[in-house]
């Protein structure tokens, strides 16, 4: 795939909001307060592969908050993180081996997750 243009974002918006008509893709949650259905995170990757390529779209995860909950032990440690991701251009300027990247679109979420695992309460967050 070329380079991305702006007027190519519509057609592309509606193959990535397309539906998942695969049921592995959902993922189901329950804790003491509430249920959650969601699309699991590797679905996600892979339609955004699939529909943009490898090199069409990245992510960051940033603004990470680590709190320790005591006094509860089975959730001791909640990880919270802002993931951005974005569509766009990668650019190779080899006269100075630098990169670019070019931002067409932007969306961002949050996710949270509490494990007594600092490791896997940050993972969590990152993938809920």
């Amino acid at each position: 795939m070329g380079l991305l243009t702006p007027d190519q974002l519509d057609q592309l918006y509606s193959q990535l909001k397309a539906a998942f008509t695969d049921l592995r893709a959902l993922q189901f949650s329950t804790s003491s307060d509430f249920r959650t259905t969601g699309i699991g995170y590797p679905w996600i990757v892979d339609r955004l592969n699939t529909v943009l390529g490898l090199s069409h779209w990245r992510f960051d995860a940033h603004d990470l908050h680590v709190q320790e909950l005591p006094g509860d032990p089975a959730h001791h440690m909640t990880a919270s993180v802002k993931v951005t991701v974005e569509i766009g251009n990668p650019h190779y300027f080899p006269e100075t081996g630098h990169n670019a990247w070019e931002v067409l679109a932007t969306r961002f979420a949050y996710g949270t997750h509490s494990d007594p695992n600092t490791a896997i309460a940050i993972k969590g967050a990152v993938t809920n």
